[in-house]
């Protein structure tokens, strides 16, 4: 087995030093380029991404605006409590109605009774000297 060597010169030396001095140059500019391309895609996201959260900041005071005018047109604590009376009120008057019904039902019950035995007083030929 034979070892196979090579003789190095100076001048074979230089021509690889500016070979590899050449391909390191366009490894550089294509680099740079790349670099250039990535910055300007990083500059559109940023004014997408800034157009975006401007957007979002509108979308939310205009949030905010609706819910504080939505806020101005309820009710206040005074129109509550008005509420609460006029329930009261309405209460009381139904319990005063439920009262006077109840104490109506006496009143038919002895009608229909009256009815009824008149009815039958003169099936019977009987006369009632009290007048109805």
């Amino acid at each position: 087995m034979q070892k196979n060597t090579k003789k190095i010169t100076l001048d074979g030396l230089g021509a690889t030093v500016s070979n590899l001095s050449d391909k390191v140059d366009k490894l550089t500019s294509a680099m740079e380029s790349g670099f250039k391309r990535m910055d300007t895609g990083f500059k559109r996201v940023d004014a997408k991404m800034d157009a975006g959260f401007k957007k979002a900041e509108e979308n939310r005071e205009s949030l905010a605006r609706m819910i504080a005018d939505g806020f101005e047109h309820t009710a206040t604590k005074e129109d509550i409590t008005r509420l609460e009376k006029g329930q009261a009120t309405l209460e009381q008057g139904q319990e005063n109605i439920q009262l006077r019904v109840d104490s109506l039902a006496p009143y038919f019950e002895v009608k229909h009774l009256e009815r009824r035995v008149k009815r039958l007083e003169d099936r019977a030929g009987i006369r009632n000297t009290i007048q109805h």
